[in-house]
């Protein structure tokens, strides 16, 4: 049988099976040594004792360290418009990260009721509509069957600062969210998360991973040419760079520096991403 890791606690995990049942398996001695299965990891199991068993995980497509999880469609990066407020360098490192990971982004505005047209924080949004991210605006009472149709039969990550409202945005689809989010935190000491517990939850005709709120990732795991390769903005004017290895910063004849100063490409985001780049630079030299 081959399906999919939706759950794990300790050694033990709940499969997803392509008939969509869901079998209780353990991972056989041998797996464990080879490779520890994750959440989203698709597996191939046998029978054996009258014990469902992990017998071998497929090739993953993409695999994540924070929280520990695999194979993931997309990532859903949930940001308040307001209280707290909307941070581009937070937003930022998600989206490197995700790019990185192959990952598709999108970024969910919430609160967005809470503010009027004037606020500045509108700008910062719709650079990235510029961007050409995906960006969906929600808001209390806000339809939510644009945010149903990008979850429909895939498998997602969500992440995004604390008291975002990351789980009231999906609870309003399926209330059973909440409700499973609040058991796991007592089961595990509220707030607390930990990497033996991973989940994917049942959101309309998807499904949902929910992450730790976090205030910071660490870019500096990456390389600087993993950093420059992630920004999507970058893409379209970094063949016009006059040295193919170009990693626009002060390089003579840099496409991407000149579309900054053409506010074609937004300053924050730049600037944002000179403070990654010595940042991971400044790693590598003390190591």
């Amino acid at each position: 049988m081959q399906g999919r890791i939706i759950k794990l606690i300790s050694n033990q995990y709940e499969v997803l099976l392509e008939n969509q049942e869901i079998v209780k398996t353990i991972a056989s001695g041998k797996m464990r040594i080879i490779q520890s299965p994750r959440a989203g990891d698709i597996v191939t199991i046998e029978v054996r004792e009258g014990k469902h068993v992990i017998v071998e995980i497929k090739e993953r497509l993409n695999d994540l360290n924070r929280p520990p999880i695999a194979n993931v469609d997309q990532m859903l990066i949930v940001m308040s418009a307001v209280d707290p407020d909307f941070s581009v360098s937070l937003v930022d490192q998600m989206l490197v990260m995700a790019a990185y990971h192959n990952i598709d982004p999108i970024i969910i505005v919430t609160k967005d009721d809470l503010i009027d047209p004037s606020d500045p924080v509108n700008e910062d949004i719709n650079d990235y509509i510029k961007s050409g991210y995906q960006v969906i605006r929600s808001g209390k009472a806000y339809d939510t069957s644009e945010i149903e149709a990008l979850v429909a039969n895939k498998f997602t990550v969500l992440s995004g600062q604390s008291g975002a409202g990351k789980s009231t945005l999906l609870n309003r689809i399926n209330p059973e969210f909440e409700i499973r989010t609040q058991e796991t935190s007592k089961a595990l000491g509220r707030g607390k998360h930990t990497t033996r517990h991973v989940e994917f939850m049942p959101i309309g005709t998807g499904w949902v991973a929910d992450t730790p709120g976090f205030s910071k990732i660490d870019l500096t795991v990456l390389s600087k040419e993993d950093l420059r390769d992630s920004m999507l903005e970058f893409k379209k004017f970094s063949e016009g760079c006059r040295f193919r290895d170009c990693y626009h910063i002060n390089e003579p004849g840099c496409a991407v520096t000149k579309a900054v100063e053409n506010n074609e490409i937004p300053r924050k985001r730049y600037n944002n991403y000179l403070k990654h780049y010595n940042e991971i630079d400044d790693t590598r030299k003390r190591y």
